[in-house]
């Protein structure tokens, strides 16, 4: 037998924690039996067939949390904001009286919806850039990817929130009911997004609700970019799930207008 060391690569995809965990303790175990296995048939001291760990992580050698959840708190941070604040914008209208001189003008459903939409799409991607140099600045952490994938990411997803934003305030008579039941979606958002609980790690049931949660779609692209620097090319199936619903709320949102309410 010979005295030189081999080294044996094992790469685990730890995506799903649980799963990578078990498959690389069976691998060990398995190159730990062959090692002692040979130094029994060759009669050589023990500790000469010892396999020795070392671990390297792909991504976030460091194991930081941080860089991990500073993307997802960002998402959320506009989910809350610009999900919550256009909501109240034509109700708010209706209670005071003035979307009656809304109505009687000449413009066009489209381009009234798109005249509230305008300001918060400016206000989200003030957000998304204080956001990012605040942990650029605080914790050091800045995107391992493009930030203009993140712009034009960021550009779709708040399309998409404040749409569904509108369409709660289209449907509402108060603020306070234009409110409530914005709060009740956006917690839904939240605790099915993989915010804080990875979705791989929920009952099958939740996983299918997640598949329509527009926030998972989000949060999942920003970390891939923070994180591993993905680029454009491999988020396709992100932007074009995105792009989906923010057509599909962004109709809702302008239909549901009605000029003669």
């Amino acid at each position: 037998m010979s005295d030189h060391v081999a080294d044996v690569q094992v790469s685990a995809n730890a995506t799903n924690g649980t799963k990578s965990g078990l498959g690389s303790a069976y691998i060990t175990q398995i190159i730990q039996d062959f090692a002692l296995e040979m130094v029994s048939e060759s009669g050589a001291a023990q500790n000469n067939g010892a396999v020795t760990i070392s671990p390297r992580y792909l991504y976030n050698l460091n194991l930081d949390y941080k860089v991990y959840m500073i993307p997802a708190i960002i998402a959320m941070i506009l989910t809350l904001l610009i999900g919550f604040l256009p909501a109240l914008n034509i109700v708010m209208e209706k209670e005071k009286g003035t979307i009656e001189q809304i109505n009687v003008t000449p413009i066009s459903r489209m381009e009234f919806i798109l005249s509230k939409l305008v300001p918060y799409w400016v206000v989200g991607i003030f957000i998304l850039f204080l956001g990012m140099a605040m942990g650029r600045a605080i914790h050091g952490i800045a995107p391992a990817g493009s930030i203009g994938t993140i712009l034009a990411l960021t550009t779709i997803y708040l399309l998409l929130i404040s749409s569904l934003a509108l369409v709660v305030s289209n449907y509402s008579n108060t603020i306070q009911q234009a409110a409530l039941v914005m709060f009740f979606f956006l917690v839904i958002f939240l605790l099915l997004s993989g915010l804080l609980t990875p979705v791989a790690s929920m009952p099958r049931w939740a996983q299918i609700i997640t598949e329509i949660n527009p926030l998972r779609f989000f949060i999942e692209p920003m970390r891939m970019i923070y994180i591993k620097g993905s680029s454009a090319s491999e988020l396709v199936p992100y932007f074009l799930r995105l792009s989906i619903f923010a057509l599909a709320a962004g109709s809702w949102a302008i239909w549901s207008y009605k000029k003669n309410q």
